[in-house]
């Protein structure tokens, strides 16, 4: 609410009645004004642009007030190490709406995209308008580094295969192999660093096949760098031996 205070300056042909005050009050009877949350892009990079998008606070009408929005972050993303964002809004008097950044923090890591969901838990000098939610994918551009310690073992009828985890992380891995030594085929995808190939002994090329693995955080999201290939004859060789004993 607002006053209007009148005093009287000056009298001609009169004076005044000792000091002179009259008030009016002018009532605000406009509505508290409710916030609707939204991001400028629903979808940032890691390292390539755009890295930073805009989160957006927007009244419904103008206030003489200084408008505050609480914020809260949840998601896949984490504060910090995936993200940086303040956590209030504060949009100015007379003013419809402000922002501030949500910035993508760059790392080695190989991961999946991620995802950061803003919500409103709280507006100073106005109200929320239902339940606001503002939702940003964080898209990962790296990619897993080369597993290690790829090994081969022979168990009936099949190669046990096992290996260390890629260094910077990895959700899978792609087994690839070369029959003729020579020219590698992608033949499976695995989750965790062991696997098994069945195999037919007598018409396997165990003496010319190779295998190696790369590490993936998606399908079309793999890293370019393999483990170092190994054969299959020294299994086979083991596997020979075993046989013969029993």
């Amino acid at each position: 609410d607002e006053t209007v205070v009148i005093d009287i300056n000056t009298v001609d042909n009169g004076t005044e009645n000792g000091t002179q005050t009259a008030t009016t009050t002018i009532l605000d009877d406009d509505a508290t004004p409710t916030v609707t949350l939204s991001v400028v892009s629903t979808t940032i990079n890691e390292s390539g642009s755009p890295t930073t998008t805009l989160v957006r606070a927007t009244l419904s009408a103008e206030s003489n007030l200084s408008v505050t929005v609480t914020l809260t972050k949840t998601g896949t993303a984490l504060e910090g190490s995936d993200y940086s964002l303040p956590g209030t809004i504060v949009i100015p008097a007379l003013n419809i709406s402000a922002s501030v950044t949500l910035a993508a923090t760059n790392d080695s890591a190989a991961e999946e995209d991620e995802t950061v969901v803003i919500n409103i838990t709280g507006v100073t000098n106005g109200s929320e308008n239902g339940t606001q939610t503002a939702t940003t994918t964080i898209v990962s551009e790296d990619v897993p580094d080369a597993p290690t310690g790829l090994a081969i073992t022979y168990d009936i009828k099949k190669f046990d295969f096992n290996w260390t985890a890629s260094s910077n992380g990895a959700t899978s891995y792609d087994l690839y192999e070369a029959l003729n030594g020579i020219d590698f085929t992608k033949i499976k995808a695995v989750t965790g660093t062991t696997t098994a190939l069945e195999i037919a002994v007598h018409i396997h090329p165990w003496s010319l096949a190779k295998y190696k693995v790369k590490g993936c955080v998606k399908v079309t999201q793999c890293g370019t760098l393999f483990s170092a290939d190994v054969n299959t004859a020294n299994a086979m060789l083991q596997a020979t031996g075993y046989l013969k004993a029993t």
